[in-house]
Order: structure tokens, then C-alpha cells, then sequence
């Protein structure tokens, strides 16, 4: 497929805490764009990172961010930070799709505008931002970015949609899932256990 330019964009390599080049890079990206769609498995977000959200949207950008259901999360502790961080996330902005497939989504990709197209390792979560050495690939080519959201489009039909306001709406396609009570039960003392300790998830 025809691309007018690669860059491979790295978080520093040295084994400590870092500086958040890729994220601030993605960010930096996101800065003057309409239309910008995320797919992540999960999101731990710092304060910095909701600020970092919520300046983008502030500035006239549409940010959809798909994200897996707590129902088919396989991060337990994803999971439960979504369910304690619903109305951070709300505040930034942002548009969640929360994806209830046959199985859970692990794919990391950010398309800005109808051109750029980031993908690679990189989790919205703080991890991946501060202490983790991500990789993502920056492509312009619009045939790859429109392929992704076609794709995407198509994930969001089977999510729940929530929007800024807080109201929820079901995609075409969405299936609801009943919350085994094994799942229940750990999500509900997780939510107690990792509030002292979510900077370490």
C-alpha cells in the first residue's frame, strides 16, 4: 500500500522510569485534528494523561476510543480501573465504545485525521506511557488509515457507546453479556484493593 512517509517513534531505552516521548509525540499529533479514533485494550490513565485528553478535545477534535468490555476484558486490573475511573474518562471528553466481541481486542492503533495512522505496542495506560519501552509506527497513507477505520467502524456496531454526557447508547451489532459472578466479585474487591496502589498498574 502506498505510504508518503514511516517513522518508528520509541520511548527511551533505559531500564527506569522515562519521559513520555511516544505519548507526547501522539499527542502532539492529535493537536489541531477533527477526527481521531483510538483502539486499546484498556486505559490507565495518570492526570496528566486525562489533562493531555480532555486539551485535545477541547480544541474541536472528535476523540472515539475503543476499548474492550469489562464483560470480555482479560486485564483484570484494566477492568477495574475503568469501572473506578468512568466519570475521569467522561470529563476528558472522549467518546468510549466499550467492545463486547466473541473475544477480547488487543490491538494498539491511533488514526488522526483521514492521513496518519499510529500502531505498535503502546497501551493508553501508565505503563506504557512512563516505564515501558513502546514502539509505534507513524504512517501517512490514507488508503491504510481509511482500511483501519473501516475495521474499527465495525467494532464500534458490537460496543456500548458512551458518550461525555453520560448517556449510553448500543451499537447495531451490540450483544449485552451477563457479568459472570466470579468476575462480579473480583472486579467489586479490586476496586478497594488498587485505589492505594493504582500508580504501580
Amino acid at each position: 500500500m502506498e505510504t508518503r512517509g514511516i517513522e518508528l517513534w520509541t520511548n527511551p531505552t533505559e531500564p527506569e522510569n522515562k519521559e513520555p516521548v511516544v505519548w507526547e509525540r501522539m499527542i502532539a499529533a492529535m493537536e489541531g485534528e477533527e477526527d481521531i479514533l483510538v483502539q486499546t485494550p484498556y486505559m490507565i490513565c495518570s492526570r496528566k494523561m486525562y489533562e493531555d485528553l480532555r486539551s485535545v478535545c477541547e480544541k474541536g477534535a472528535r476523540v472515539d476510543i475503543v476499548i474492550n468490555a469489562v464483560e470480555s476484558g482479560t486485564n483484570p486490573f484494566g477492568c477495574t480501573d475503568y469501572l473506578n475511573q468512568k466519570t475521569h474518562l467522561r470529563s476528558t471528553g472522549t467518546h468510549i465504545y466499550e467492545y463486547l466481541g466473541e473475544q477480547a481486542q488487543h490491538t494498539k492503533a491511533v488514526l488522526i485525521g483521514e492521513d496518519l495512522t499510529l500502531a505498535g505496542s503502546c497501551n493508553f495506560d501508565m505503563r506504557s506511557v512512563y516505564l515501558d519501552t513502546e514502539l509505534m509506527l507513524a504512517i501517512k497513507s490514507p488508503g491504510l488509515n481509511a482500511q483501519i477505520r473501516a475495521q474499527l467502524d465495525v467494532l464500534k456496531e458490537s460496543s456500548r457507546h458512551m458518550s461525555p454526557d453520560g448517556s449510553i447508547e448500543d451499537g447495531p451489532s451490540y450483544v449485552p453479556r451477563e457479568l459472570s459472578w466470579g468476575k462480579e466479585a473480583m472486579y467489586a474487591v479490586l476496586r478497594v484493593i488498587t485505589l492505594p496502589f493504582r500508580h504501580l498498574l
